[in-house]
């Protein structure tokens, strides 16, 4: 499986309640996998996000956005292939599953939240799991960070059709889409591959 995730960050100014941030998310997923039985997946999986979100409450060093104009867009491929020479169809595609749409990010999809100063070192101290009183007063061993979580919900249509020995097998549902990130506020873009 390989994995690009690319996300614009953003520099939140605590001071503008109506601020706009833009969000850029473009995440690509790969995959050619067999399982323990005697077929083999192949498929690709793409999502991108874009438009603004806004700057909707400030508690202390908390800010918390929601989108402004936000949309959501997905791609799902699969073709399940059948790999042992004793079955019918060896070699041959019995199973693809396909799917694109694009949906509006409203706030109950999408939301990001941003911990400023003494707060943003607590939630990273509670998200690498190391969370301790001591820690936590001692100021040199932790110093003040700033960092963001945001999180997108969403579902995509996709249809499956049946091929070669499952020919006239259609059904129609939705792939779920939940992505959650934690990361500091650098000036840096978000990136990684994980195979």
């Amino acid at each position: 499986m390989l994995f690009f995730l690319f996300i614009v960050p953003f520099q939140p100014s605590a001071e503008e309640a109506e601020e706009l941030i833009p969000i850029y998310i473009d995440i690509n997923i790969d995959w050619n996998h067999r399982g323990s039985g005697n077929t083999r997946k192949i498929g690709t999986f793409e999502i991108k996000v874009t438009g603004e979100a806004r700057l909707t409450k400030k508690e202390g060093e908390r800010l918390k956005y929601e989108p402004a104009g936000m949309t959501a867009s997905g791609k799902f491929k699969q073709k399940t292939i059948m790999e042992s020479e004793g079955f019918d169809c060896a070699g041959q595609v019995i199973m693809g599953i396909e799917g694109s749409e694009t949906v509006s990010v409203t706030t109950d999809l999408f939301l990001i939240d941003v911990y400023l100063g003494n707060l943003g070192k607590v939630a990273a101290m509670n998200y690498k799991g190391n969370m301790s009183i001591d820690d936590i007063l001692n100021k040199e061993k932790n110093p003040k960070s700033e960092n963001y979580s945001s999180g997108l919900v969403s579902a995509f249509k996709i249809t499956q059709k049946g091929e070669c020995s499952n020919e006239g097998y259609i059904n129609k549902s939705a792939i779920p889409i939940a992505l959650n990130t934690f990361k500091e506020l650098t000036s840096m873009r978000m990136y990684g591959s994980y195979i």
